[in-house]
């Protein structure tokens, strides 16, 4: 599934940097990306780190060159701030990365009744921002 959502990069340009809270504005950094196997953009908040990126020892610059905040630090934050374990995040994660854009309601439905509480909140908000793009 793909959610492009220039609004949502705005408002984490906004953010000042949620690794080392460096004043922003931030570079939006996007956890599960085309990198990490997910071949998808997702613009969506709990997807999403504000990362400091305006010199060259930058979080956003650290966190592609094997520097930290690595991919499970940026998992940690985003889980904290979305209000949910991390294993409910990558439960949403996946069961976003499994359904295809033009979704059937059916197929929809089938994946949200097996998430726990977290992760069906997550999925949900990007079935959301899907109908209002």
């Amino acid at each position: 599934m793909t959610i492009i959502d220039e609004q949502q990069l705005v408002i984490v340009r906004r953010r000042d940097c949620e690794w080392c809270g460096h004043k922003g504005p931030s570079e939006p950094a996007h956890i599960s990306a085309r990198g990490h196997g997910a071949g998808r953009r997702l613009d969506v908040g709990w997807n999403l780190v504000a990362l400091c990126a305006p010199f060259a020892n930058a979080c956003h610059h650290r966190s592609h060159n094997n520097g930290r905040p690595n991919f499970e630090d940026l998992k940690a934050l985003a889980a904290k701030r979305a209000g949910v374990s991390i294993n409910d995040w990558e439960e949403a994660l996946f069961a976003v990365q499994r359904l295809p854009n033009r979704s059937p309601q059916r197929l929809i439905e089938a994946e949200l009744a097996g998430l726990p509480d977290g992760a069906r909140r997550l999925v949900q908000q990007v079935l959301d921002a899907r109908r209002a793009a």
